[in-house]
């Protein structure tokens, strides 16, 4: 049996059809495009989790305005046929204007993405990576840690710390941890 032939914006469309459809039943989830698949994550959608999003959208944004952080914005690479929705996706304003595309930033145009969750970052980390984005964090809430990926590094901080996220710095005594 061979498999029939599906498009990049043939997925594109489903992915919305997902996330609407898990909208209308009270589900947050993630619908990503990686290797002409669709995978759909539910996400844990928790107050402390918001908390940590807003905290660092907040941080990034008073220290330069410059940029929009986006709460669930998507990266992706049509060439490649990859997308990733990110819990917090940092873009240039500038970017934004010129996207010729509302479905998702490309990804070597975001500045960075961050990912709040208990589980594993490899997949998360390999997918920020394909696209080209320059940044990654991951926050643990049950660990209470943070770490940034980059090209050039990987460093792991304790809630408390002051983080370098790419050329901002989020203090993370704010962050609730489990």
């Amino acid at each position: 049996m061979t498999r029939p032939v599906v498009t990049y914006d043939e997925l594109r469309q489903l992915v919305d059809g997902y996330e609407g459809l898990a909208d209308e039943h009270g589900l947050l989830v993630r619908a990503d495009i990686a290797d002409l698949q669709i995978n759909v994550r539910v996400v844990d959608a928790t107050p402390m989790r918001g908390q940590i999003m807003v905290e660092t959208a907040l941080q990034v944004q008073s220290q330069d305005e410059s940029v929009v952080p986006l709460v669930g914005g998507r990266a992706h690479h049509p060439g490649l046929g990859v997308c990733r929705t990110a819990d917090l996706l940092v873009v240039a304003e500038d970017i934004l204007d010129r996207q010729p595309d509302d479905f998702a930033v490309l990804g070597p145009s975001a500045a960075a993405a961050v990912e709040v969750s208990a589980d594993g970052e490899s997949d998360a980390l390999r997918t920020y990576r394909r696209l080209g984005v320059p940044v990654y964090a991951h926050v643990d809430p049950r660990c209470g840690t943070l770490t940034v990926h980059s090209a050039s590094s990987r460093r792991t901080y304790k809630f408390g710390d002051a983080v370098q996220l790419g050329p901002w710095t989020i203090d993370t005594s704010k962050f609730p941890a489990r």
